[in-house]
């Protein structure tokens, strides 16, 4: 039956919708729901009211988030890693895959001061990507607030608004409204 459902889906070509669920089917028989769950999404590119393909790319892009979060938690263990080139890949990758786990949180929000300017900016756009389900990342974006970087400062105000508990906003507007001057202004540098 597998093979069957194999070829049939090969034999009608790509642009129809039951091609790609019958290879989407072939594909999970062969335990292989990565590439079912992409198979289900083409059937439903050409026909998004398939409901096989619907059931299909649901039953596979559940198994797909179960796989993305085991790699997403492998990844947020190597926050603390000693080489800022890590550590940035770390960063981006985990908003690339917008995975608003505890552990995901936590580790972005460890990174938004890393010494590495391009890692704390980079952590502070990705928790910005996570909106309200970074609220616990909250006081790590205010002290990013502070940052002699500017695109930490930038990326911790866009997150703190994407965030938008009382918290964050109560932070935001702090900041807002001590920097209505120059933030860098001091004694030593009037301009």
């Amino acid at each position: 039956m597998l093979f069957r459902s194999y070829f049939e889906a090969i034999s009608l070509g790509a642009s129809n919708a039951q091609n790609w669920t019958l290879l989407g089917f072939a594909l999970e028989g062969k335990n292989d729901p990565e590439t079912a769950f992409i198979a289900f999404s083409n059937a439903l590119t050409l026909d998004p009211g398939y409901v096989p393909a619907q059931q299909g790319r649901a039953r596979d892009g559940s198994r797909e988030r179960g796989a993305r979060a085991g790699a997403a938690a492998g990844l947020a263990a190597l926050a603390g890693d000693p080489s800022e080139t890590v550590r940035r890949n770390v960063a981006e990758a985990l908003g690339t895959m917008q995975l608003s786990d505890l552990s995901v949180v936590e580790a972005l929000a460890s990174l938004v001061n890393d010494e590495d300017g391009q890692t704390g900016y980079q952590a502070a756009y990705s928790l910005a990507r996570l909106g309200p389900a970074a609220a616990t990342a909250v006081p790590a974006l205010e002290q990013g607030l502070e940052s002699e970087n500017r695109y930490v400062r930038n990326h911790s105000v866009e997150a703190l608004r994407q965030i938008g508990t009382p918290q964050a906003q109560s932070a935001l507007l702090d900041f807002l409204t001590a920097s209505r001057w120059c933030p860098l202004t001091s004694k030593e540098s009037t301009f």
